[in-house]
């Protein structure tokens, strides 16, 4: 014990010898009474300190630099309006740990949110310099309003508002995903979502009636709230219509999946027969065929990376409107896609 005592000892005196104050001084600094002294001379010394490699108190470099190096995650306490995958996490704190940062994680009800006076005071109170909100259905009006008026650093992610904001291409994913089949010669496709409320939804429907009507063919909506069952039941029907459907474009892996399984029961085979095309976060395999589906990538890791880099400059300059931001998918593989069976 003795020696450390000497150790740190002796660094102080070093630290206040090269910095021009006192050794109380740099005590005070280095520990939890910055406070105590002008922001220069806080600067001065922790950066004396970190070149002879002692490690200041977070406070002390907090108040030496104005900033904390701490992003706050905010989430609903509800967990289905504020769904954090771990692509999107990992995508968050590789970004964070490669700037020095590190993340806080602030999970809220409504009621305690709308509370807070104000974002500012929220970011003091959690000691950080930015907010990610990861709000993504049911987003409250005043939380929007709250956000826009204050101007402090906050970035939306996967939410898609008039600025400040970083989501997926989901609009240009289902045009690029529809016109990769129509260049395989499909005529016949049909796009199939789980009702759902999520404005990714509708956006990559948008997408794939778009690529359809450039062609000059017809779109084909099913928009169903139904079991496993019921999609399985439903594709039977489709794949036995007279000009039935030769591809099918899926939301995400539900309803895809029971819809593979009722191609398979209606005799068909897939691709050679029909062609199916979803959009997931990773890789869909089913593990019992080996079967893997062609798949267009969500990019949650790149929007956890880009979501960052877009609050480090409304870090830098708060009242800056930035974005939207829109990451673009990426195509994983073609199984489960190939040219409709009268050109094969």
């Amino acid at each position: 014990m003795r020696q450390v005592t000497d150790t740190r000892s002796g660094m102080l005196k070093e630290i206040a010898s090269r910095s021009g104050v006192s050794v109380s001084t740099v005590g005070h600094i280095l520990g939890n009474k910055a406070h105590m002294h002008s922001v220069a001379t806080c600067k001065n010394v922790i950066n004396i300190a970190r070149e002879l490699g002692y490690r200041p108190n977070s406070s002390a470099i907090a108040i030496g630099s104005g900033r904390f190096y701490c992003v706050t995650l905010l989430l609903s306490s509800e967990s289905v309006r504020s769904r954090v995958s771990i692509r999107l996490l990992s995508g968050i704190c590789d970004t964070l740990d490669s700037l020095n940062y590190h993340l806080n994680l602030a999970r809220m009800t409504d009621e305690r949110l709308e509370k807070e006076a104000s974002l500012p005071k929220f970011m003091s109170q959690w000691m950080t310099d930015g907010v990610l909100v990861n709000y993504t259905d049911g987003i409250p009006s005043w939380l929007i309003e709250k956000i826009k008026s204050d101007q402090a650093p906050a970035i939306w992610i996967n939410s898609r508002q008039e600025a400040n904001c970083v989501h997926a291409d989901d609009e240009q994913g289902g045009y690029e995903a529809t016109k990769q089949l129509i260049c395989l010669g499909h005529r016949q496709i049909l796009y199939a979502v789980q009702d759902s409320a999520h404005y990714s939804a509708l956006d990559r429907y948008v997408g794939y009636r778009r690529a359809m009507e450039e062609a000059g063919l017809r779109w084909r909506l099913e928009n169903r709230s139904v079991e496993i069952e019921g999609w399985s039941v439903l594709a039977q029907e489709w794949l036995r219509e007279k000009n039935r459907p030769t591809a099918i474009l899926a939301y995400g892996d539900f309803p895809l999946c029971p819809i593979a399984l009722g191609a398979t029961n209606a005799g068909l085979r897939i691709p050679e027969d029909l062609s199916l095309v979803c959009f997931t976060g990773e890789p869909l395999i089913d593990y019992t065929t080996g079967m893997k589906f062609s798949t267009w990538l969500v990019p949650e890791y790149e929007v956890g990376r880009a979501s960052v880099e877009v609050l480090m400059q409304k870090i830098d300059c708060k009242e800056e409107m930035l974005g939207p931001l829109a990451v673009p998918f990426t195509e994983f593989t073609s199984d489960t896609t190939a040219p409709p069976p009268s050109q094969t």
